[in-house]
């Protein structure tokens, strides 16, 4: 490997998207399998309206993802930074630097209103309130803009997704400089987040 600390700075990398741009980069196709499978429920009814069928594809590389992602800055490095995005472009894939948390928003009734109310809101109790749901979910907070993010859990490093789930039980506070690599969407969330999925992201070199 060229860049022999990635392996000490990555936090999460997103398999498929670095195996799609190693493929179209360098040329190479892999051994892929594309598996199909029908559901019982789809099997009795008409194929026409059918939509309980699923496939899946499995691609084959002979080096790692580690090995992609080292391979390949030079090129992800060319991806612009977050900046003059608006609501109604089209996603783009951006370099973000900031602090990566987790946060949790709780979902409440009460005398038949549904309010939305903020990890970092503190209002006093209201022992009328009924708590329909909670849901926590990690964030990046950077200078130029906040971003909801949406991962596949899998695709952390051993642990880090556990952080989202202790966040606020056990994990008082949680901030991770890092510098990430996101495909950011025309959504913002309701406490003006960017909604975001992550491709690649590292500890921030010097913290």
């Amino acid at each position: 490997m060229k860049d022999k600390s990635l392996v000490e700075r990555l936090i999460y990398l997103d398999a498929e998207f670095i195996s799609r741009v190693y493929e179209a980069e360098r040329n190479i196709s892999p051994t892929t399998r594309i598996t199909r499978t029908q559901s019982m429920q789809a099997a009795a009814s008409l194929a026409l309206f059918s939509g309980g069928g699923s496939s899946s594809e499995s691609r084959a590389f002979e080096i790692s993802t580690l090995q992609m992602l080292d391979e390949l800055m030079g090129h992800l490095g060319k991806y612009p930074k977050f900046e003059n995005f608006s609501l109604g472009d089209a996603s783009g894939h951006f370099w973000v630097e900031g602090t990566l948390t987790a946060s949790k928003v709780k979902l409440t009734r009460s005398t038949g209103v549904v309010t939305v109310v903020g990890a970092h809101e503190h209002k006093p109790a209201d022992p009328t309130r009924e708590l329909i749901g909670e849901e926590a979910f990690f964030t990046i907070k950077a200078n130029n803009g906040k971003f909801a993010l949406a991962p596949t859990d899998q695709y952390f490093v051993s642990g880090v997704a556990t952080f989202k789930g202790l966040t606020h039980l056990v994990v008082d506070q949680m901030s991770l400089p890092c510098r990430s690599l996101l495909r950011v969407f025309s959504a913002r969330t309701a406490f003006k987040q960017w909604v975001a999925t992550p491709l690649v992201i590292l500890d921030r070199e010097g913290g």
